[in-house]
């Protein structure tokens, strides 16, 4: 009996972190050639004598999307279908956008990602 428990735990928590993982948000900022990931949520870049760079935030997802809410440094793109959102940030400042995305099962998830770069 006691194996059997600890097997139904084991299959209900590989589920459970199974639907934790649905979605995660990605960033790219500036020119490819010099942007930089770090674990996929936070991106980085120096531009020269810029005072903007153009950041895109990316929703990375195995589920179907139905909506995305976008906030905080995406707040500008609202509520939208699209899974991508590119907005203009300011020079060395760090910049967090977080996302609320609602599948098509009709399920939701909050993911988030942070963009920087420096003015050189």
């Amino acid at each position: 009996m006691n194996k059997l428990i600890k097997a139904g735990l084991l299959v209900a928590s590989t589920f459970v972190g199974a639907q934790a993982m649905a979605a995660s948000m990605d960033c790219e900022i500036g020119e490819a050639q010099y942007n930089r990931e770090y674990g996929g949520y936070t991106c980085y870049t120096v531009e020269f004598g810029s005072q903007t760079a153009s950041t895109t935030y990316k929703i990375v997802s195995d589920k179907a999307v139905s909506n995305v809410v976008w906030d905080g440094a995406a707040a500008s793109c609202g509520v939208s279908s699209s899974t991508s959102c590119t907005v203009q940030t300011s020079a060395n400042t760090v910049h967090a956008a977080t996302a609320i995305i609602l599948f098509q099962d009709g399920s939701w998830e909050k993911a988030w990602a942070t963009s920087l770069f420096n003015n050189i």
